[in-house]
C-alpha cells in the first residue's frame, strides 16, 4: 500500500526532472550564445530584397544573407552592367548571365566571381566563343565564330589559340594542326580554297621545316622551308 511519504516522494521526482531539463536547456543556450560570439557558428540573417539600392548605387534583387546576396538573385550596377544568376556571399558563384552596358554578354559557369568552366561569350562585334574558361579567360577546348565568317575550333590557353585545332578562313581555306599564340605552329596541313595544299612544318604561321606542297594539277614539291619559302627550288627541265 502507498503511504503519505511514498506519495510525497513520487510527486516530487517530476519536479526534480523538470528542473534538471531546464538547467540543461539554459546551459545549451549559453553555449550557443558563446559559439555565436566567437564566430564558430555563423549568425545568419536572411532578408528578401526586391529592387533595393545599396550604398554604391547598385540595385539588388534576391535573398540577402548577412548583408550579401546568396542563392538566386540579380544585381544591376550603376554603370548599367547586369548580372542575373547564382550568388554566394555576394560573389557570382554557379550559373549566371552577365550583360555589359557596352554590349558584350557572358552566359555560363562562374566561380569566385569570374567565368570558370563552360560558357558562351558574345563580344561587342558579334563574335561568339563557346567553350571553357579559366579565371575569366578562354582556356581549354572551345570554338569561336567570327561575325565575318571564320571559325576556329580547338585548344585555347590564356585567351590565345594554343594547342591543336582547326581554322576555317572566310574564303573556305582550312588549316588543321598545331597552334601557338594564335599562329600555326608545329605540324599541320593547309588546304587552300583554290585547290592546292601544303602538309608539313609551320612556325609563326608560315611554312617551316620539312613539308610537301601539292599543286592544283596534282604535281608534288617536297622541300625544306624557311620563313614560308623553300630552301631550294626544283631544277627546271
Amino acid at each position: 500500500m502507498l503511504d503519505e511519504k511514498t506519495v510525497t516522494r513520487k510527486s516530487k521526482s517530476p519536479r526534480k526532472a523538470l528542473k534538471a531539463l531546464i538547467g540543461i536547456a539554459l546551459a545549451a543556450a549559453m553555449l550557443l550564445c558563446t559559439l555565436y560570439a566567437l564566430g564558430a557558428i555563423p549568425n545568419q540573417r536572411e532578408e528578401a530584397v526586391d529592387g533595393v539600392k545599396d550604398a554604391f548605387g547598385d540595385v539588388l534583387t534576391g535573398t540577402m544573407l548577412d548583408g550579401d546576396l546568396s542563392g538566386e538573385g540579380k544585381i544591376t550596377y550603376e554603370s548599367g552592367d547586369v548580372y542575373e544568376g547564382s550568388f554566394k556571399g555576394g560573389v557570382f558563384e554557379g550559373q549566371g548571365v552577365f550583360t555589359s552596358a557596352s554590349g558584350w554578354r557572358y552566359e555560363g559557369a562562374f566561380e569566385h566571381g569570374l567565368p570558370n568552366g563552360d560558357g558562351k561569350l558574345t563580344d561587342t562585334a558579334g563574335d561568339v566563343y563557346d567553350g571553357h574558361f579559366k579565371d575569366g579567360v578562354m582556356s581549354g577546348a572551345g570554338a569561336m565564330r567570327d561575325l565575318e565568317g571564320w571559325i576556329y575550333d580547338g585548344d585555347w590557353q590564356e585567351g590565345a589559340l594554343t594547342g591543336k585545332g582547326s581554322f576555317k578562313y572566310v574564303d573556305g581555306s582550312v588549316y588543321e594542326g598545331g597552334f601557338e599564340n594564335g599562329y600555326a605552329q608545329g605540324e599541320g596541313t593547309y588546304t587552300d580554297a583554290a585547290g592546292w595544299s601544303y602538309k608539313g612544318g609551320f612556325a609563326g604561321g608560315k611554312f617551316s621545316g620539312h613539308g610537301t606542297l601539292t599543286y592544283i594539277g596534282g604535281e608534288v614539291f617536297e622541300a625544306d622551308w624557311t620563313d614560308g619559302m623553300p630552301d631550294a627550288y626544283p631544277a627546271s627541265e
